[in-house]
């Protein structure tokens, strides 16, 4: 049975106090970041900076207001077979960039674990970034492609295929 927990992810991999989720704010803003400081000095977590969102045309520059979503959600890795993976490469398949993109909270909420055969950004550019993207990690880990998305992003005649 899927439990989130299966997947080990917000990992401080260099122990300098800043997770996944921070490491990814703090690379992706396009202006340095600020940082909440903590009672003991230490700047752990992101606080604002200037992402572009992965979904849609805005710009995001309040951290608490952005999620870093999983492309392959981690659900849908489990019921296509991340159930048999190693709890290590579940945990690398959860903190791995390639799979891990900005957005504002309220779009992954909607987004949620679908896949693209039922939820896809509106905006074509957008729409083919994300099937292109998904793709790439599904192929990565060595997941299946389900046939209708791939028949539906070669419909759509993305550019850089």
């Amino acid at each position: 049975k899927y439990s989130r927990k299966e997947f080990k992810h917000w990992v401080d991999y260099n122990k300098d106090c800043r997770n996944r989720r921070h490491e990814v704010l703090s690379k992706r803003s396009q202006i340095p970041v600020t940082y909440n400081v903590r009672k003991n000095g230490k700047k752990c977590t992101v606080k604002t900076g200037k992402w572009n969102d992965y979904y849609y045309d805005a710009v995001l520059t309040d951290a608490s207001k952005v999620d870093i979503d999983h492309i392959v959600p981690l659900k849908h890795a489990w019921d296509n077979g991340a159930y048999m993976w190693t709890k290590k490469l579940r945990e690398t398949f959860a903190n791995d960039e390639l799979n891990l993109v900005i957005t504002n909270r309220k779009y992954n909420r909607q987004k949620g674990a679908q896949t693209p055969l039922t939820w896809t950004p509106i905006n074509k550019a957008y729409a083919c970034k994300y099937y292109k993207r998904w793709m790439d990690v599904k192929r990565k880990y060595q997941m299946k492609i389900d046939k209708k998305i791939l028949e539906y992003y070669e419909g759509m005649k993305c550019k850089g295929k």
